[in-house]
């Protein structure tokens, strides 16, 4: 006889992100890019994409505390770097 699953409650910085939202974000950057580059604001959008395929990225990765902690720190210097060069 197999018992039920057990509800875990999810801790603060654990939860689940899989890695299709970063595909989808991705495949919206490559496919939109060459679209807006010639936009008069183009730049901002182009770096808005990179920002959100970014955000998915550490979201990917961050399903462990730990985990996630290092790919902020990874992304805060590259998120500041980003917004510097717009």
């Amino acid at each position: 006889m197999k018992s039920p699953p057990r509800k875990t409650i999810p801790r603060l910085g654990t939860f689940r992100y899989s890695a299709v939202e970063l595909l989808v974000a991705l495949v919206l950057l490559f496919i939109s890019a060459p679209l807006v580059e010639d936009l008069p604001r183009g730049e901002i959008i182009e770096a808005l994409l990179l920002t959100i395929v970014m955000v998915s990225g550490v979201l990917a990765v961050g399903g462990q505390r730990r985990t996630l902690i290092l790919a902020l720190t990874l992304f805060a210097p590259a998120l500041a770097a980003q917004a510097n060069g717009v």
